[in-house]
């Protein structure tokens, strides 16, 4: 029951913030959308919106990424794919939240899950290098998409894909 609670509680946020922009969003209204009450909320994400926000990013992106175990290429195909079909939610998301804090956080997770991915699919004894350009390429890929996102998603990403293949190129080299 509890991860089904979790997960309604996630849905909820996303079809909340995938209507229309929106400047506030409060626990009130999330707790009304999904019918539960305030402490049912909190005892699931004790950390309120934020964590209700980072919850759906884990599920959303981080899951399916190490599910599939994609690669950079694949990664980057999937984010802005996806990025691309829920414009709406996640610039609410980026909006309501603390973008620094988020964006850090994102990164950090990119680059784990993707370090995490390599080693499964290639058994690397060095991955101390890997690592570094995952780091620096997961920045690339959210400085674009914050710049997409601020562009209000006027860019075709396949364009926005092809910048950051030519920048995986050239760190290789």
């Amino acid at each position: 029951m509890t991860s089904m609670t979790k997960v309604a509680i996630m849905l909820a946020v996303k079809q909340d913030l995938s209507i229309q922009p929106r400047t506030h969003y409060t626990i009130n209204e999330l707790t009304r959308s999904v019918q539960v009450s305030r402490s049912t909320l909190y005892y699931h994400f004790r950390g309120g919106l934020p964590e209700t926000f980072a919850y759906t990013f884990q599920q959303e992106i981080i899951s399916p990424i190490q599910t599939h175990q994609l690669d950079w290429p694949a990664t980057t195909e999937f984010l802005l794919a996806y990025i691309g079909n829920h414009q709406v939610l996640v610039k609410n998301m980026y909006q309501l939240s603390d973008s620094t804090q988020i964006i850090i956080a994102i990164q950090r997770a990119l680059t784990q899950t993707l370090a995490a991915n390599y080693d499964q699919i290639t058994a690397l004894k060095n991955t101390t290098v890997l690592t570094q350009q995952l780091q620096v390429l997961s920045a690339a890929l959210l400085f674009e998409l914050q710049l997409w996102l601020l562009d209000n998603f006027t860019e075709d990403w396949h364009q926005i894909q092809r910048r950051l293949a030519l920048f995986d190129c050239r760190l290789d080299s």
